[in-house]
């Protein structure tokens, strides 16, 4: 599975969760913020140096065209709209400069990327520990930013809510099912698992080269010999049932999910151009009234906790609920914040993955025979 390398997308501006840290003040919150606007520093430095490597390729081809033109041909230098003659040495000598002057930028580029990558991994860390000790912070941001997103929403006297608490990871180059599996490794309490681990695990299996992972057949058997618990792959269309979906995610399931990812990483139909995985932990229910076990989610009023008791009645939990209008906490690995999606746009985008972008077909990527359309599309890997 390919994802945008370095190129995070932040789905939230700092402004956004500063404004969240209003109602929910910590330290977390802050360190969110850090982290964020860290992100960002790299992306801005990523797009920086890939105007720079165009530039540096585009005299490069210059200087070989020149080579293998005729001795005595004329060689034109352009100024405004005129060409004016010119000595081709000078003209050799300008694009050597020219690419020279890009070497120099690169090297000092690459620098500060080697200083922010190496501080966004400590934030990252820094972050993960303050989330383990307090799991519910993350999930009040994303419910508090999701009824700032979804104000028709607002009047819904209760929202049942439920999440297996995981700690954000970021990826590095195409590592969104490495680390997606991760995640739920360490959701199932699996101790010593790194993102290196994993990824060796998949290319001893011939899964992966880059850490891309194309199928979901794959994904279950890394995730079998990672976890010591119940791995099974479902249809994408079992997450319809909304019965069998907040059962199993009441019993702590962690789900996997191939999908389009969109610039605000959120579900969309791009045809498996833009195939990314997406861990489901928990799910926002509205109801009409409140089954036992439950708590005031904190800073999210109408919002109330179900604890995992409730699993021993899901009809009840079921019985005064617009199951139609369930939505899904989700992690994924371009952004340190929880999201919160509509089931059934997940479901689509799942379904809609039928082919790999023609980039990804250089033979540098494991792409499974068939295609997406036979390795992900449809499918998803049950954990728990």
């Amino acid at each position: 599975m390919y994802c945008t390398g370095d190129l995070y997308t932040v789905h939230c501006t700092s402004a956004v969760i500063m404004a969240v840290q209003e109602g929910i003040g910590n330290t977390i919150t802050r360190q969110v913020a850090m982290t964020v606007q860290c992100q960002q520093r790299v992306q801005e430095l990523n797009r920086q140096m890939k105007t720079i490597e165009e530039e540096r390729k585009e005299a490069r081809k210059l200087i070989s065209l020149l080579d293998q033109l005729h001795t005595e041909a004329e060689v034109y230098s352009k100024v405004g709209r005129l060409y004016i003659r010119a000595e081709r040495t000078e003209v050799v000598g300008e694009l050597e400069r020219q690419v020279q002057l890009s070497n120099d930028k690169m090297v000092s580029m690459g620098n500060r990327e080697i200083f922010l990558k190496n501080q966004l991994r400590e934030s990252e860390a820094c972050l993960r520990e303050e989330t383990a000790m307090e799991p519910l912070n993350s999930l009040c941001r994303a419910v508090v930013m999701f009824t700032h997103s979804h104000t028709h929403l607002r009047g819904r006297k209760v929202w049942l809510v439920f999440n297996t608490p995981t700690g954000p990871r970021l990826q590095e180059g195409p590592q969104c099912g490495i680390v997606a599996l991760v995640v739920a490794a360490c959701a199932m309490r699996v101790q010593g698992t790194s993102v290196d681990r994993v990824m060796d695990m998949a290319r001893e299996d011939g899964f992966t080269k880059k850490g891309e992972m194309f199928s979901v057949d794959n994904m279950a058997v890394v995730a079998k010999r990672l976890m010591e618990c119940e791995v099974k792959v479902e249809r994408a269309s079992k997450l319809l049932d909304t019965k069998w979906l907040v059962d199993r995610l009441l019993r702590e399931a962690i789900i996997l999910v191939p999908y389009d990812c969109a610039p605000d990483n959120h579900p969309c139909q791009a045809k498996g151009h833009k195939a990314h995985w997406a861990v489901i932990t928990g799910f926002l229910l509205p109801s009409t009234s409140l089954p036992p076990h439950t708590a005031p989610l904190p800073a999210c009023p109408g919002f109330h906790l179900l604890s995992t008791s409730s699993s021993q009645g899901v009809q009840h939990v079921l019985h005064h609920t617009e199951q139609a209008t369930i939505m899904l906490v989700a992690r994924q690995s371009k952004s340190v914040e929880l999201g919160i999606w509509s089931r059934d746009k997940l479901v689509d985008s799942c379904m809609n993955l039928q082919e790999a972008a023609q980039k990804r077909l250089d033979g540098t990527y494991v792409v499974p025979e068939g295609g997406l359309r036979k390795g992900l599309c449809g499918r998803v890997v049950v954990v728990g």
